[in-house]
């Protein structure tokens, strides 16, 4: 699948047990210096100017030792950044953390979101004019994420066929002037008969990812499901309610 590889870009293991302390002072670090350790038995790499040492951890990486030395001995940041939280980085063993590195400024090559491009709200007919919108907008990796399926994409194609079988049975002169959409879902109030269910690695969409699904939930009152590989901590997710 298109950037399926860099999905899971250190997505790091919970058996490091030590938390890193990076409130004390650590050493600087020159670029050249970090660029000459680039290779697998010594794998270091640059994240928001923090220099780390995964030399150790790429045989645990979930995805393979691949996405991570394509990044060693330079700045990992961007990569790192559209999916992950910083938070993340505190499971690493203290000693990963090497010091820092001015030398780099964080760049970013996600797509600059054009809103005068974006046609009205009230111009949306039906979820397809969304993905539309969606592929102008979204980064080339993250499109590809959210518009492809599994394998051979069998599940999606019958999930897609499965809704084009369900009609609505339209009701005529029927006082309308007074809808409620509400409903329960497993026992649970909601606004409305639909919930946000759980889609993985929300920054690939946006900067704020699960945060804005979130927030968007708790102000209509819906139901929102967080994805066991979120971009966000559950804590953040959870204090994002709170923003409404």
């Amino acid at each position: 699948q298109p950037g399926r590889g860099s999905i899971f870009f250190f997505h790091f293991c919970m058996s490091s047990a030590a938390s890193a302390d990076v409130s004390g002072t650590v050493p600087v670090i020159s670029l050249a210096d970090i660029q000459v350790h680039n290779k697998q038995d010594d794998c270091w790499v640059i994240i928001n100017q923090k220099v780390y040492d995964l030399t150790d951890f790429l045989h645990e990486h979930p995805g393979g030792s691949g996405v991570i030395l394509e990044h060693a001995g330079g700045d990992a940041t961007e990569a790192f950044s559209m999916i992950h939280s910083s938070d993340i980085l505190s499971i690493l063993p203290a000693h990963c953390l090497l010091g820092t590195c001015v030398d780099v400024v964080p760049k970013t090559e996600r797509k600059q979101q054009d809103l005068s491009n974006k046609p009205s709200i009230d111009a949306m007919l039906n979820v397809f004019d969304f993905e539309e919108v969606a592929k102008q907008n979204m980064s080339s990796l993250g499109w590809g994420y959210y518009s492809s399926g599994a394998d051979d994409e069998i599940t999606m194609r019958e999930n897609h066929l499965a809704f084009h079988r369900i009609f609505l049975r339209p009701r005529v002169l029927v006082n309308v002037a007074d809808v409620d959409c509400s409903t329960t879902v497993l026992g649970k109030p909601s606004s409305f008969p639909l919930f946000i269910c759980a889609t993985a690695l929300g920054k690939l969409a946006h900067p704020d990812g699960e945060l804005n699904l979130t927030r968007a939930a708790a102000s209509h009152g819906i139901i929102q499901m967080v994805p066991t590989l979120s971009s966000f901590s559950l804590g953040e997710i959870v204090a994002a309610k709170s923003d409404t």
